[in-house]
């Protein structure tokens, strides 16, 4: 990337990550769409608002009627709170480092999309469309409507959100678990509720009162994906409470037990295995709770499930999740179900990503399955390519949806120029 370029690139994701965007936020949004397509339009690009206006569309003015390649990228964001940041949760440079929510995930990849695409508009065939969400961290109602309207959708897709090259990700199932208090003990929980309200997100605080003591009870936020990378606070104030929530709530009590002993598909009996015999390993089903409500002599808890590619077939995820509600006493109500995506490893466009990641860094990286669930997995023959670079070549912790969330200028850069790599050929005229 030039200089020059390289400043504007960076005035714009700035731009871009200074408007405070989380999902269901319109307002947020709306500043999002318009400064894209203000970009867009500086570029000699064409827009087209979708879905009620939930999706945005880039493309060429002299599109295709065949398009070739989409790019899926979001602009809504998770929360944050801004007196736990060090540096500007909307938006910092410091230290040849971008800070900001949406500098990994995934503001950064709007940005991406449209300079890479107008850097090569004269090398490149105009069969290419940048389909932008808002509600990726959320139920995507924005592409369900969208798909619903008949748009036309390119031959194959990729989001720029995740690690490396990924050819397929686990789905996603959030359940609601509510169990009733069985009875009052001498103690009493009157409190047991997290702050987070995101089910992707291992929560960092609970706050308790319990005999009429509050407290509050602090972990360590992660992405649900890996909850490994969190300390989940709801199993530090359930570690002091048992006994109370044990009388109060058998059946919370007996799922947090089995959670803390299995943190895998068993707990929920999603622990199959497939039919199908793939070419690569594939990650297992993992579990966590991840938001907690207490109202009267209800207990709520959300399950966010990261469900394995093994897991192919959507009745049989039903007939499993329909056990929970008899093995741990409670009324059960499944919020969201993405099923896992996957696509072969040796497709054409898969070898041509790994094609110009080995050009760019000087190692060609095996194409894996993500942890978590992109929009990728709203389209069929999509595929997850960066912004992060494969395990082997990454030197930093995954910041995303972190404290903090930041990348660094020459890891930009760094990606910038595998994207350009990529689309330069898959593209080429």
């Amino acid at each position: 990337m030039k200089i020059v370029a390289r400043s504007l690139f960076l005035a714009d994701l700035l731009k871009l990550i200074s408007i405070r965007s989380f999902t269901e936020d319109e307002q947020g949004i709306t500043k999002c769409f318009e400064l894209i397509e203000a970009i867009a339009d500086r570029f000699g690009f064409e827009t087209k608002r979708c879905a009620s206006g939930k999706v945005l569309e880039v493309f060429p003015k002299n599109l295709s009627r065949q398009i070739k390649l989409g790019i899926i990228t979001h602009v809504d964001t998770v929360p944050f709170d801004e007196t736990c940041w060090t540096f500007n949760p909307l938006g910092e440079l410091f230290n040849m480092r971008v800070y900001g929510r949406g500098s990994i995930d995934d503001k950064l990849g709007v940005i991406y999309s449209l300079y890479v695409l107008k850097e090569l508009e004269e090398e490149i065939i105009p069969s290419w469309k940048i389909i932008v969400g808002s509600s990726e961290e959320s139920r995507w109602v924005d592409m369900e409507e969208y798909q619903k309207e008949n748009n036309i959708i390119p031959d194959f897709l990729f989001t720029i959100d995740g690690d490396g090259i990924q050819n397929g990700c686990r789905g996603t199932l959030n359940l609601e678990l509510t169990f009733k208090r069985f009875e009052k003990s001498e103690r009493f929980v009157t409190i047991f509720d997290t702050t987070n309200e995101t089910p992707n997100i291992i929560p960092a605080v609970i706050y308790t009162q319990v005999d009429g003591i509050i407290r509050s009870f602090i972990g360590k936020a992660a992405h649900s994906s890996v909850p490994e990378n969190g300390i989940n606070a709801i199993c530090e104030a359930f570690d002091t409470y048992e006994d109370v929530l044990s009388w109060e709530f058998p059946g919370f009590a007996r799922f947090m037990r089995a959670y803390k002993n299995e943190k895998d598909g068993s707990i929920v009996f999603l622990n199959r295995n497939s039919t199908i015999n793939y070419k690569q390993e594939m990650p297992p089903t993992a579990v966590a709770p991840t938001i907690c409500r207490l109202e009267g002599d209800e207990l709520t808890l959300t399950v966010n499930i990261r469900l394995s590619p093994k897991l192919n077939k959507q009745q049989e995820v039903y007939e499993s999740i329909y056990k929970v509600s008899y093995a741990y006493c409670c009324r059960l109500e499944v919020k969201e179900l993405i099923m896992p995506t996957y696509i072969d490893s040796d497709n054409h466009e898969i070898k041509l990503m790994q094609d110009a990641y080995e050009r760019v860094v000087g190692r060609r990286p095996t194409s894996k399955i993500a942890l978590g669930t992109g929009y990728n997995a709203a389209f069929e023959n999509a595929a997850i390519f960066g912004p992060r670079f494969d395990e082997e070549d990454e030197k930093e912790a995954d910041l995303c949806h972190c404290t903090d969330e930041s990348r660094s200028i020459e890891d930009i850069v760094k990606f910038y120029d595998i994207l350009r790599e990529y689309i330069k050929n898959s593209l080429s005229k």
